[in-house]
């Protein structure tokens, strides 16, 4: 949670009765996007804002500044703009995917889709950013909207990105080896840009794309 003065942590160990801790402010501000990562037992690894990546102590992540070329201090203001994973078959790795934003000149759409790596194993166990900015692919995407689903083999992922102003959908599976895009599918009505959230059903049979005005 974040306020004027910092930010600050809740903590439902006890259900009933949350724990409020405010921290001391920090760099790191909240736009829109937004990612965290807990290991099995719900304990903080690393957070995001899409510009950047702060560990557990709630420091500068070593490599963890400046995930996109158009960097924000700020983060980035759009929902959905990043997204960590754990990398399959990868112990103490995890993986994400954000994008960079291109201001075009009658809209706002995303050009570039990146991938990182993260080893939380590294640092004493605070974690470094071993990758980013590998261009994952290139082509005219929407502002945000990266959504991801688990295979139903349990340990790999399916992640989905629609294409700008279009009912395409981009499908990349994440496994062992890392990303492999998957070819597209172009389904249902086309959706025009704007805010607005996508999502999967908790069993995967289901996909919903929710949009603003």
């Amino acid at each position: 949670m974040l306020t004027t003065d910092g930010l600050v942590t809740l903590n439902f160990n006890q259900l009933n009765r949350p724990k409020l801790t405010r921290l001391p402010k920090i760099d790191m501000y909240f736009r829109g996007t937004n990612t965290s990562m807990s290991d099995s037992v719900g304990n903080l690894l690393f957070y995001s804002n899409g510009s950047k990546i702060f560990g557990f102590d709630h420091n500068l992540m070593p490599n963890g500044d400046t995930l996109s070329p158009n960097y924000k201090r700020l983060g980035e203001n759009s929902t959905q703009g990043i997204v960590a994973l754990p990398f399959p078959g990868q112990k103490g790795k995890y993986v994400f995917l954000n994008k960079e934003v291109k201001d075009y000149p009658a809209f706002v759409a995303s050009a570039r889709m990146f991938s990182g790596i993260i080893d939380m194993q590294l640092n004493n166990g605070k974690g470094r950013v071993l990758k980013k900015r590998e261009v994952l692919m290139e082509d005219t995407l929407e502002y945000g909207r990266i959504t991801a689903c688990r295979h139903a083999n349990g340990r790999d992922w399916w992640i989905i990105q629609p294409e700008f102003d279009s009912n395409r959908f981009y499908r990349f599976y994440l496994g062992v080896l890392g990303f492999v895009l998957k070819g597209n599918q172009t389904v249902g009505a086309v959706v025009e840009h704007g805010a607005g959230q996508m999502a999967f059903s908790p069993d995967g049979a289901k996909f919903i794309w929710a949009k603003g005005t």
